[in-house]
């Protein structure tokens, strides 16, 4: 099916483009939305535009090249970084996690990167808070501690923590911290030049949305510093939607 439809037998997808701008921004007008819409199809945009305001204060409208935590779709984006060690044939998805990591417990030594990657290991969903700060071997340390959910490879559990082992796998395995890889080896190839973590000086010179906590304002998303928290791998990356369609765009030309 899949290959059927990429060599192009089914019928493209019509888009009425009016209709389409119609609904997002009706959308917009009935919701509290903040944030920012891009709609591309074939790499030709259907619809960009943004609703609301970076932050609860300011009167800015947030726009393409506007800084969002993207939270989760981090995860894919590390899975890419492992994907290019394997192609590079520095790592393969059947490896076991004792081989990039030191101490790991016995009734973890049978993880795979695979596992990992499909949140079948076992490993619990978190282990830090998100605003916490810990030092890298302090979170691998209660990751080792902590219980697993169930044998590995038995079956499906949402992981955080997961990811985050993979984000110090890739630092053993490419010899570069996690955040240098990931822009340097994934997002700068992919066009993803506003994309990084907390902490550049980049992101000193574009409009950084703000971040909230249990309905808390944490100020801008950029300013805190990078921290082993329960965010690495799986949910710290901050970027633009310009970027985003460079990287949808980007992976799609390769199929």
């Amino acid at each position: 099916m899949l290959s059927s439809a990429y060599a192009g037998d089914e019928q493209p997808l019509q888009v009425d483009q009016e209709k389409l701008t119609d609904y997002i921004k009706k959308a917009f007008a009935e919701s509290k939305f903040n944030g920012y819409v891009i709609v591309s199809k074939d790499s030709e945009t259907l619809f960009s535009g943004g609703h609301g305001t970076i932050n609860s204060v300011s009167k800015i409208t947030p726009d393409e090249n506007t800084v969002f935590g993207i939270a989760s779709i981090t995860k894919p984006l590390t899975a890419i970084g492992i994907a290019l060690l394997e192609q590079r044939g520095i790592l393969t998805y059947t490896d076991t996690i004792d081989k990039y990591l030191d101490g790991v417990p016995e009734d973890k030594k049978a993880i795979s990167l695979h596992q990992l990657l499909t949140h079948t290991s076992g490993i619990t969903d978190g282990v830090a808070d998100d605003t916490e700060f810990t030092e890298k071997q302090e979170l691998l340390a209660r990751i080792s501690k902590s219980e697993l959910l169930f044998v590995p490879g038995e079956r499906f559990e949402y992981s955080n923590a997961g990811y985050s082992l993979l984000a110090a796998i890739i630092e053993n395995a490419a010899g570069k911290t996690y955040a240098d890889f990931m822009r340097e080896d994934v997002f700068m190839p992919l066009g993803m030049t506003d994309t990084g973590f907390a902490g550049m000086e980049h992101f000193k010179n574009l409009n950084v949305t703000n971040g909230y906590y249990n309905g808390e304002d944490y100020g801008k998303l950029s300013e805190y510093p990078f921290s082993w928290n329960g965010l690495v791998g799986n949910g710290d990356v901050l970027s633009t939607p310009a970027d985003m369609k460079n990287l949808f765009s980007n992976l799609f030309s390769y199929r």
